[in-house]
């Protein structure tokens, strides 16, 4: 078997069947739906280092990504200092653990990197009252990359986010029962009642220790500024909806939050993914939901009511808005807006060049284990 794996024909050829295999993984995001696209390019926005897939494509497709280069740069660079981060959770104590991470790092020959060379991912701070529209169109793509592109999709989306904060108690647990409430009524009107599309989601988000609500929107039938414009005609009915819930029915949404917090993982692996969640956006906060679930028993109606008008709402002073638009091939990219809701300016940003390039004019918030 090591003689196979000597043999440098035989591993080139393996190497060239894996960067075809990686080549189509890379490209397969672009002939997906166009909800998943705006998931990504959001998410990609809104990190402050983090290559696109269009820059992973045209690296692993140039001559510079041979088999050649990545032998030495596996033998030279990659393996010289490493950080590991390890989670072992089941029937494995301590001393066990720090075996097993010890008998790693020996066996890869590697040293720790220092603290100072240890990357720590952070999410970029949204402009305050601005409205930033990112956009996703083939007219905004290069000749090179349009072959990427499915050109038969007949769907555009949104995903629509409104962010908030450092992940901090109460203002966290604000958000989720925001997320809570709102997510029923938002499907009722977009999807049910205007018929905007199949695909109707608000939920909370967390981007490395930063929170916020978005809106997920799929349409065959609007294009994605249309979508955007309902998405906020939601959000206008929302502080009157807040106000109008009975004692009862926001007692039930406390307590739905509740048992969703006090519920113990049915299976061992269901509880690894909560923790290594914790360990892959850096919070640590391996403890949340029994702290969250004290939090959320003094929450109240009026806390809520006070929280959306002063972060979320389209009056709130400083409202820091991200809405990512995936416009359907068949259609044009609509004109740009010159006012946001409530009057606010709105940034347009077209194209890669665009995004990176806007992208180092935002400031960061802290990384999340520095604020807990």
């Amino acid at each position: 078997m090591l003689s196979k794996l000597a043999n440098p024909t035989l591993d080139a050829d393996r190497y060239a069947v894996q960067r075809d295999l990686q080549q189509k993984e890379y490209a397969n995001l672009f002939k997906g739906a166009p909800y998943s696209i705006a998931r990504y390019a959001t998410s990609h926005f809104l990190e402050i280092s983090r290559w696109h897939l269009l820059e992973y494509i045209d690296f692993i497709s140039s001559d510079e990504c041979s088999h050649e280069h990545l032998r030495k740069f596996v033998s030279s660079v990659l393996l010289t200092h490493i950080h590991m981060s390890v989670l072992c959770h089941g029937n494995t104590d301590e001393a066990q653990a720090l075996r097993l991470v010890n008998e790693a790092a020996t066996a890869l020959g590697s040293r720790a990197l220092s603290l100072s060379q240890l990357p720590k991912p952070r999410c970029l701070k949204l402009p305050s009252d601005v409205e930033v529209v990112l956009r996703w169109h083939p007219s905004l793509f290069s000749a090179h990359h349009l072959p990427l592109l499915n050109a038969d999709e007949r769907n555009s989306a949104i995903e629509l986010t409104l962010q908030a904060g450092l992940d901090e108690r109460p203002a966290s647990m604000y958000v989720e029962l925001l997320a809570q409430i709102l997510q029923h009524p938002a499907y009722e009107r977009l999807r049910t009642s205007e018929q905007l599309g199949y695909i109707v989601n608000l939920a909370q988000r967390n981007d490395l220790g930063v929170l916020g609500l978005r809106v997920i929107v799929q349409s065959a039938a609007h294009d994605a500024a249309y979508l955007d414009e309902r998405v906020e005609a939601f959000f206008a009915t929302v502080p009157e909806l807040l106000k109008g819930l009975s004692p009862k029915e926001f007692a039930n949404h406390k307590d739905a939050v509740l048992k969703s917090k006090l519920e113990a993982p049915k299976t061992l692996s269901q509880e690894s993914r909560i923790y290594w969640h914790e360990i892959a956006q850096g919070t640590y906060d391996f403890q949340r939901d029994a702290a969250d679930a004290k939090v959320i028993e003094q929450v109240t109606q009026q806390d809520v009511v006070g929280y959306w008008a002063s972060v979320f709402d389209a009056t709130a002073v400083g409202r820091r808005k991200l809405s990512t638009h995936v416009v359907a091939a068949h259609l044009s990219l609509p004109s740009k807006l010159t006012k946001g809701v409530n009057g606010r300016s709105v940034h347009y940003i077209d194209g890669l060049d665009a995004v990176i390039a806007y992208k180092h004019t935002l400031g960061a918030f802290p990384a999340a284990l520095s604020v807990r």
